[in-house]
This record gives C-alpha cells, sequence and structure tokens, in this order.
C-alpha cells in the first residue's frame, strides 16, 4: 500500500503515505503488537448525533477538502 487518508466528519483527516524518502503518518500509529493502526480522530460531540460520535447533534458533517479536484466528501444520511 502505498497510502490512504480518511476524512473524518469533524473536519478532521488521517494520513498514511509512503515515499522514498520514508513514511509519512498524521493522526494515526502503528500498533506492532496487534498488527493494527489506530487512529486519532480529533474531538468527539459533546452531544453526539446518531450519524457519528464526532458530530454534533443537529449539526451536519464537515469534510476537509479532497486533492486535485478541490471538492469534498460527500455521505448521503437522513435525521442526523
Amino acid at each position: 500500500m502505498c497510502g490512504f487518508k480518511i476524512h473524518w466528519p469533524n473536519n478532521s483527516e488521517s494520513v498514511y503515505k509512503r515515499t522514498k524518502e520514508g513514511v509519512e503518518m498524521i493522526n494515526c500509529m502503528l500498533d506492532m503488537k496487534n498488527s493494527t493502526i489506530e487512529f486519532m480522530v480529533g474531538l468527539y460531540a459533546r452531544k453526539p448525533s446518531q450519524f457519528s460520535p464526532l458530530v454534533e447533534i443537529g449539526s451536519e458533517p464537515i469534510y476537509t477538502n479532497l486533492e486535485g479536484d478541490g471538492g469534498t466528501p460527500e455521505w448521503k444520511f437522513d435525521n442526523i
């Protein structure tokens, strides 16, 4: 795997990228003992919605912009 970026619905993101210079990790870390990756997702909502524990009740998710076209990820949901 060369890398990935996760866009969290509270306007934060986690990034893993491999390059010739090495590995870049932002808001995530390897858990070698358990063979997993741990993610830091930013602040949790004080009053979480059913959609996500990162989104406040009555609020819509906010995502960081995509690289390239500059668009924003969209998630179709009902009754936040």
